[in-house]
């Protein structure tokens, strides 16, 4: 596996509230935005690497030499090998208060090692990835930010994280890659299969949310804001992994271009799919008991 550092990409300034705070807080935008990956493909069209879709990285137990990364399987099987772009951050040496994020990058070749179920119906991939040298504090969501899909409750607040279209946007840089913040509520829970006509869009333990997902926020992180009150009386928010994104809901339609003739579209439900980090944890847990047995 190849890092290479890139260069130093954005400067800004911390508040008040942050730099009364000593170490790194869990979780803080910044390690939020540390465990994001952006995963890029080559294109034969453009002959060249393009942004392919999203990805984060999870800390099952911190005593095991891996970490890992997890993703859709429809990003996952669609090309051999990709290249991961992820930002690092460093807190300031001096008394600026300034906080700066580097971006890294990282080629991933397929090996068979992968946890990937076979059935379609479950659209993600767990990736072992060597653990990174403390020297870079590279974060990954520790198993005890998990949240668990029965704590999960109507309405309430979620964020995502992800890479829309960026191409499209016009915010895709070779030098840095900040993903785009997202806000919304759970909006359902399945326990059985849905299917739309012949098409199955839910399994149990996935959710719906209700917020914009696009192109490219596929495999991003969906985490549930939960409110408390601290110290200071004031009211902050912790962060709790719930998932990743694996697409979003379409509503067909058909649009009468002249009297008699109609012409089918599909329309953004800004309703998104979820997997839940239940169902992915039930599954990898039963293929490392499998791998035991061997």
């Amino acid at each position: 596996m190849k890092l290479v550092i890139i260069c130093i990409i954005v400067i800004g300034l911390y508040t008040p509230s942050i730099l009364s705070q000593t170490g790194r807080q869990h979780w803080r935008i910044h390690d939020i935005i540390e465990s994001i990956v952006l995963i890029t493909a080559y294109n034969d069209r453009d002959s060249a690497w393009l942004p392919h879709g999203t990805g984060v990285f999870i800390d099952i137990d911190s005593t095991w030499p891996d970490i890992y990364l997890l993703t859709n399987q429809h990003i996952f099987n669609s090309r051999d090998s990709f290249i991961i772009k992820q930002n690092f951050y460093y807190e300031s040496d001096d008394d600026t208060s300034l906080f700066i994020y580097e971006a890294c990058e990282f080629t991933y070749v397929k090996n068979g090692n992968e946890y990937c179920p076979s059935t379609e119906d479950s659209d993600f991939v767990i990736i072992p990835i060597p653990r990174p040298p403390d020297s870079l504090e590279s974060d990954a969501i520790p198993a005890r930010d998990f949240i668990s899909f029965d704590r999960l409750d109507y309405g309430m607040d979620v964020e995502f994280y992800g890479f829309p279209n960026y191409l499209d946007w016009g915010l895709y840089k070779y030098t840095y890659n900040m993903p785009i913040l997202r806000s919304g509520s759970i909006s359902y829970f399945s326990y059985d299969k849905v299917f739309d006509g012949k098409k199955k869009i839910l399994m149990p333990g996935m959710l719906l949310i209700d917020g914009v997902s696009i192109g490219g926020n596929s495999g991003g992180p969906v985490f549930a804001k939960l409110p408390y009150v601290s110290s200071n009386s004031a009211v902050n928010y912790k962060r709790k992994f719930i998932g990743i994104i694996s697409g979003h809901y379409h509503i067909n339609k058909n649009m009468e271009i002249v009297p008699g003739y109609y012409k089918k579209y599909t329309e953004n439900s800004n309703l998104a799919f979820v997997i839940s980090i239940s169902t992915i944890m039930k599954y990898f847990k039963t293929e490392v008991e499998k791998n035991r047995r061997k």
